[in-house]
Parts: C-alpha cells; sequence; structure tokens
C-alpha cells in the first residue's frame, strides 16, 4: 500500500495503528486509512481544479469570438475604406472621424512626432469588431505607435455612437478627438 506505514505500539494488547506517511510523526492516530491531511488538500484542491476545467472547455468556444473568418466574412477587405489618423504635436489629425455601421475600414496611425503616442478609444474598441485584434495590444483598449511608425486596424463598427479619443499620455495637452459611427 503505496503512501501508508504501519505503526506498532509497544504494547502487545493493542491492533497496530496506521498513520499516513506525511502525517505520522505529527498527528494523532488515525482509525481508518483515510488522512485527513490528504482529505482536506483534495477539498481545496478540487475548485481549483474544476474552474481550471471550465477555463478550458470555455476557451475554444470564446478564444475565435474576434477571428477574420468570424468578422463579416463576406467584407471585400482588400476595398476596405482607408482613414488616415497623423499623431503629432500632441494632437490627431484629423480631430473628428466618422464612420458608417457594416462598412469595412483600414485605420492607418502615423506617429510623425518624436515621443510615443496612443490611440485611446475604450468605448469605441467596444463597438466595432476587429479583423486584427492584436493591433490593440495586452489591455485592448489602445494602440500605441512610437516615433515614425505606423500602424493599421481593420475593424467594421457594429455600434452607432459618439466616442471620445484621447492619447492617454498627453490628453492634459489638448491630445484628444471625437469618434462617430452613424
Amino acid at each position: 500500500m503505496r503512501g501508508w506505514r504501519a505503526s506498532f505500539s509497544r504494547s502487545s494488547s493493542r491492533s497496530p495503528i496506521r498513520r499516513c506517511s506525511p502525517c505520522s510523526n505529527n498527528s494523532k492516530p488515525q482509525s481508518t486509512r483515510r488522512c485527513t491531511r490528504s482529505s482536506a488538500m483534495r477539498t481545496a484542491v478540487r475548485p481549483r481544479l474544476e474552474l481550471a476545467a471550465l477555463v478550458l472547455a470555455a476557451g475554444p468556444c470564446c478564444a475565435d469570438a474576434q477571428t477574420p473568418e468570424r468578422i463579416a466574412p463576406d467584407a471585400d477587405w482588400a476595398n476596405a475604406e482607408i482613414v488616415a489618423v497623423t499623431m503629432v504635436n500632441y494632437e490627431f489629425v484629423p480631430d473628428r472621424l466618422s464612420f458608417r455601421r457594416g462598412v469595412p475600414y483600414r485605420l492607418h496611425l502615423e506617429n510623425h512626432g518624436s515621443e510615443i503616442h496612443d490611440f485611446s478609444a475604450p468605448e469605441f474598441f467596444k463597438a466595432i469588431e476587429l479583423r486584427n485584434p492584436e493591433v490593440l495590444g495586452p489591455y485592448a483598449t489602445r494602440i500605441v505607435v512610437r516615433p515614425n511608425e505606423a500602424k493599421d486596424m481593420d475593424f467594421i463598427a457594429t455600434r452607432a455612437g459618439s466616442y471620445e479619443l484621447t492619447c492617454a499620455d498627453h490628453d492634459w495637452a489638448g491630445m484628444t478627438a471625437r469618434i462617430t459611427v452613424e
């Protein structure tokens, strides 16, 4: 029996007392073969294993929610409307952007400044379907563009509204704009 060690008391009139190996020095004798520490450990670990199984099971159905194949499969991305935005001297040029729902767009961002700028519009990003979500980076709320760098974002707007656009590092200097989806 793996993990179990029989411990015999010195009195010959008693039957052997079994203790599990990890508990044999510090625990009370167990009359059964089940160790309370092992049982407590199983109880503590089980919810974590169940949660891990749930996350793994949900992963495949959620992971491809924003893949190119699932976003407007009949959209003509080769003819997407290109909208260019330049970031320079603490401003977005143009500072008013307008999009129509259901139309494929390629937003071309260029940083002509000497500092890092970002295109931060969390509510707008919730109102679009991205063809290339990796452009948003780890937080999915902004696109960071380094000096003399350009990035493209392919998307289709799905929800009408007016959205605030800022450079999170330079909004204090007036680097803000407005996005409208009709």
